[in-house]
């Protein structure tokens, strides 16, 4: 998915907790619900070979995903004075909404990293993944390019 669904998701999911559409809730949730994007941050180290092979790696997985949600569960907790304990649900419910919102897609995820590097794809929504379609536009038109 795009992160402009992605931020939306997690906007969506502040409303039906029972937040207010304050900006400061809805920007957090919403940015919250991009954290696990954080492995794009290959793409300006490595190669379009390595963006694909890892991007979607161990930040989409089950132990990525409880991970991030418990860093969330902090932030929330540190912000909102909410418990503990729904500050991890509600940190956890928009680390998974992400992966499951990548893992409805063709590209898919590698939910089972560390451990496998297999890719789970319910293939139901094509992707467009921006930084990977640019690029090969822009090797496209450079190869076409008068000398």
């Amino acid at each position: 998915m795009d992160p402009v669904t992605h931020f939306t998701s997690g906007v969506v999911l502040s409303k039906s907790l029972g937040f207010k559409a304050k900006t400061k809730s809805v920007v957090l949730f919403g940015s919250l619900a991009l954290l696990p994007d954080i492995d794009n941050v290959i793409s300006f180290f490595g190669t379009k070979a390595d963006y694909l092979l890892y991007h979607r790696g161990f930040t989409h997985s089950v132990w990525g995903g409880l991970i991030l949600g418990i860093l969330a569960a902090f932030l929330l907790k540190y912000i909102f004075k909410k418990s503990f304990l729904f500050s991890l649900i509600t940190g956890a419910s928009i680390m998974y909404t992400h992966i499951y919102l990548d893992y409805i897609t063709s590209y898919g995820t590698q939910l089972l990293a560390p451990f496998s590097r297999h890719r789970f794809a319910l293939s139901s929504v094509f992707i467009i993944d921006p930084y990977f379609n640019t690029y090969n536009f822009i090797d496209f038109c450079t190869y076409f390019k008068k000398p």
